[in-house]
C-alpha cells in the first residue's frame, strides 16, 4: 500500500491560543500509511484574512500534486467565512486532495 502524503495546516489568531500542532502530528502518526510531508502554520492571522501566506503555499502545493491529505483541527482553521471554506474545499476536490478534520475524527469535504 502506497503511503499518503499528509500536510498539516494550523492557523493561530492574534489572541493567545493553545497551539494544536502536536495533536495534528500525533493523528498523522496514528495512521500507518500516512507520511507527514509538510507543516503549514499561519501565526497571528485572523480566520477572516484571505491572504495568509501558509494557506496560499499549501493550496499551491496541493495544486502541484505534493499532498494527498490535508489534516486540520476544525474547518474554522481554513476560514470563518462559509463561502471561502467551500471555495477551498472545491480546490482540494479539484486537486484530488482529501481533508481530515481531527476535531471530528473523519474526512470532510464537499458532497458530490
Amino acid at each position: 500500500m502506497k503511503n499518503e502524503r499528509v500536510a498539516i495546516y494550523l492557523r493561530y489568531g492574534k489572541a493567545a491560543q493553545n497551539k494544536k500542532i502536536d495533536a495534528l502530528e500525533e493523528t498523522v502518526k496514528d495512521f500507518k500509511n500516512w507520511e507527514l510531508v509538510n507543516r503549514y502554520v499561519d501565526d497571528g492571522f485572523s480566520a477572516m484574512d484571505k491572504n495568509r501566506p501558509a494557506l496560499k503555499h499549501m493550496i499551491e502545493d496541493c495544486r502541484n500534486g505534493k499532498t494527498d491529505i490535508v489534516c486540520i483541527n476544525g474547518v474554522h482553521q481554513l476560514s470563518r467565512d462559509t463561502l471561502v471554506v467551500i471555495q477551498i474545499f472545491k480546490l482540494f476536490k479539484d486537486y484530488g486532495v482529501k481533508v481530515y478534520d481531527v476535531s471530528l475524527g473523519k474526512f470532510v469535504g464537499l458532497v458530490g
